[in-house]
């Protein structure tokens, strides 16, 4: 075998930094997981690689999405969708401790402070597996933070 085709052995870099060979990652997976990712790759008529370079992709960009403050609503899988309800949760609850911490006096401050323990009793009522409560607390959260801010836009 010639030092030339040794040289071209192996698969092409993957994206357009750099020179050399593409990062490497290991994970280890449950066998189940494993199955699925095998199940699907064969599915779609790729490489398991493919398939895990593609739901990184997908979940980092839905991840800067919500960091922008996009509404992701669309996502399907319980854990994503829990995520973006913690995130839309984390925004409110924001809100909540800074009118706490404006509030003129001790029974607004209570006010407040008590709408945040009752946000997070609402978290907490919400079932893993339930899409659908998730995304109704997302979207009265999303309301509820942007009533607020509207008040506050007025009152200025």
């Amino acid at each position: 075998m010639s030092t030339a085709s040794v040289k071209n052995r192996g698969r092409k870099r993957l994206g357009i930094k750099g020179s050399g060979a593409s990062p490497k990652r290991q994970v280890r997976l449950s066998e189940e997981i494993n199955d699925r990712l095998d199940e699907e790759a064969r599915r779609q008529g790729v490489t398991a690689s493919e398939v895990i370079r593609e739901a990184i992709d997908a979940k980092l960009r839905e991840l800067d999405a919500v960091q922008e403050g996009e509404e992701v609503y669309f996502a399907q899988d319980g854990v994503t969708v829990y995520d973006v309800m913690l995130e839309t949760m984390y925004a409110l609850d924001a809100v909540f401790t800074q009118l706490s911490y404006e509030a003129p006096n001790e029974e607004q401050r209570e006010y407040w402070t008590n709408r945040s323990v009752q946000l997070m009793a609402e978290k907490d009522s919400v079932g893993l597996d339930d899409i659908r409560a998730m995304r109704e607390c997302m979207k009265r959260w999303d309301q509820i933070r942007t009533d607020i801010e509207y008040a506050k836009a007025l009152i200025l």
